[in-house]
C-alpha cells in the first residue's frame, strides 16, 4: 500500500504524537498503558451520571490526547494546546474530568521540549501523580507531613537512587571542577570548596503563583557574587481535588533543577574565564520584581530577601 495516499489523514499531530511517545516511555517501566485518542464516553460512566445534555453530548463525540491507564481504568489524560488550540471547549472536558475524577494535565509545546536529564517536564507530570499516590498511601491526608519528589530515595522504574533530586544532581557535577579549581574563588567560600561542600555556598529561592513557578539557583563564586540561573514554568490541572491535588500541584523541585542546570553550565564557564558573575543584591532585585507581580515565596535557601 501506498503509505503517501494523501487520502490518509495523519491519526496524531506532531504534539501528540511526542506526548504518546514520552507517556509510553514512562509507561513501558510502571507497568501502565497509554492510549491515543480515546473517547471520553469510553472512559466514564457517563449513563445516569447527572451530567447536562451539553456535557453528555460533548462527551459523547470528544476524545483525550493522551490516557494513561491503570489497572485498566483512566489515571491520567494529558492534552496537547498546540499552536492554533481552540480552547472553546476546555471548559466542558474540565468540568467532566471534574465531574467523574479523571486527572487531566494540559500542556503546551514548552513543557515538551523542557528536559532534566533523562525527564521531559510531562514525563515529571506522569512521575509526579505516582509518587503522590504512593505518599498518601503511606501518610495519607496528614497536612504536616511534607511532600517533595525529590526525597523519593527509590521509585520503581527508575534505575537510579534520588531520581528526582535534579537541582542536586546538577551541583553535584560542580564538585570535582571546584574542588580542582580552589584559584578561582576568594577566602570566603574556598574552604568549602576544598572540601568539595558545594551546599555552604548554595542560594536558591522559589516563587509560585498558583501553579505557575519561578526560581533562582545560584553559587558562591566570592564575596557577594555567584553564577545563577533562572527557571519558570506553570502547570494547569484539573480532574484533581483536595491534598491530591495540592501535592501534585508541587513542581518546585523541576523548576529548581532547570535553574540548577543553567547554573551548572554558567559555573563551568566561569571556571574558563567565560562566564560573568551576579550579584546577590541584583538577584534579590529580581526576586522583588517576583513579589510585585504577585508570586509568594514557596521555599529559600541562604537566600535573604
Amino acid at each position: 500500500m501506498n503509505t503517501s495516499d494523501n487520502r490518509l489523514k495523519p491519526l496524531l499531530n506532531r504534539g501528540e504524537g511526542a506526548l504518546l511517545d514520552i507517556a509510553g516511555t514512562v509507561c513501558d517501566v510502571t507497568g501502565t498503558k497509554a492510549y491515543a485518542k480515546i473517547r471520553i464516553a469510553d472512559a466514564v460512566h457517563i449513563e445516569g451520571s447527572g451530567i447536562s445534555n451539553e456535557l453528555y453530548r460533548y462527551a459523547l463525540a470528544a476524545h483525550f490526547d493522551v490516557l494513561i491507564s491503570k489497572d485498566n481504568k483512566a489515571f491520567l489524560a494529558i492534552e496537547f494546546d498546540g499552536d492554533g488550540h481552540d480552547s472553546i471547549n476546555d471548559g466542558k472536558k474540565a468540568a467532566l474530568c471534574d465531574r467523574f475524577g479523571v486527572p487531566i494535565v494540559r500542556v503546551k509545546q514548552n513543557h515538551l521540549d523542557t528536559k532534566l536529564f533523562e525527564d521531559t517536564s510531562v514525563a515529571f507530570f506522569i512521575w509526579q501523580l505516582f509518587c503522590v499516590d504512593a505518599f498518601l498511601d503511606e501518610y495519607g491526608s496528614d497536612p504536616y507531613e511534607p511532600y517533595d519528589p525529590a526525597w523519593f530515595v527509590n521509585v520503581p522504574g527508575k534505575d537510579r537512587n534520588w531520581p528526582f533530586a535534579y537541582a542536586e544532581r546538577w551541583r553535584g557535577r560542580l564538585k570535582r571542577p571546584f574542588m580542582e579549581s580552589l584559584g578561582k574563588f576568594d577566602s570566603t567560600v574556598r574552604s568549602f570548596y576544598e572540601y568539595g561542600l558545594l551546599q555552604f555556598g548554595t542560594v536558591t529561592c522559589t516563587y509560585h503563583k498558583g501553579l505557575e513557578y519561578r526560581s533562582i539557583y545560584a553559587q558562591l563564586v566570592g564575596r557577594g557574587s555567584a553564577v545563577s540561573g533562572e527557571a519558570q514554568l506553570g502547570l494547569e490541572v484539573c480532574g484533581l481535588d483536595g491534598r491530591r491535588l495540592e501535592l501534585f500541584g508541587e513542581i518546585a523541585s523541576f523548576v529548581e533543577g532547570l535553574a540548577a542546570e543553567q547554573m551548572y553550565r554558567r559555573g563551568m564557564a566561569f571556571l574558563e574565564g567565560n562566564a560573568k558573575t551576579v550579584s546577590l543584591e541584583k538577584l534579590r532585585a529580581r526576586v522583588k520584581e517576583w513579589e510585585t507581580e504577585g508570586f509568594k515565596l514557596r521555599r529559600a535557601f541562604n537566600f535573604k530577601i
